[in-house]
């Protein structure tokens, strides 16, 4: 597709967090307005601040297309609360990261910016040595056939959410 061609993906600066915001809220209400109760607590407003925070310390990015940011993903060097709580409190390696709030702005959808943004992960994690890319998502056949085709494993089914890893020895690149 034409759009991939433009896409680019940059570490997320201070001035971002407000778009950054918008395209997580416009997709937390896109999904309740499909009934989903994902990511509703992006609506409260209460992480704002920790989400500016994150941007701030460089774990977001977005995927720019021209001066329009399209997409955002968080990549974490270490555990937050929810991941000790999912995956159990881990020593901290620089070979794994956490994957969070991957987003595609809602009137960008369909444009395969999602598996741009996977491609661009797994390319990232071999430049900078990074063995393990873990995420969390609900247990959804669209997520789960997303990731899965992306070449994440199923570590674990807990609680209603699917916990996946992606090793980068045990993968090739496509």
């Amino acid at each position: 597709m034409e759009l991939i061609k433009t896409l680019e993906v940059q570490r997320a600066v201070a001035g971002d967090g407000p778009a950054i915001l918008k395209i997580l809220k416009d997709r937390a209400t896109l999904l309740k307005e499909k009934g989903s109760t994902q990511w509703n607590f992006l609506l409260t407003d209460e992480e704002d601040e920790e989400i500016k925070e994150y941007v701030v310390k460089g774990f977001f990015f977005k995927v720019m297309d021209g001066n329009d940011i399209v997409a955002t993903f968080l990549l974490s060097p270490s555990q937050n609360e929810w991941d000790i709580h999912l995956w159990g409190q881990e020593e901290s390696k620089p070979s794994t990261v956490y994957l969070h709030k991957l987003a595609v702005a809602p009137d960008k959808r369909g444009g395969k910016i999602g598996d741009f943004v996977m491609k661009w992960i797994k390319e990232y994690a071999a430049r900078q040595r990074i063995e393990t890319v873990r995420l969390d998502c609900v247990a959804s056949d669209f997520l789960r056939n997303f990731y899965e085709s992306h070449g994440y494993i199923l570590y674990k089914d807990t609680q209603g959410q699917l916990l996946y890893e992606w090793k980068r020895n045990h993968h090739t690149l496509a």
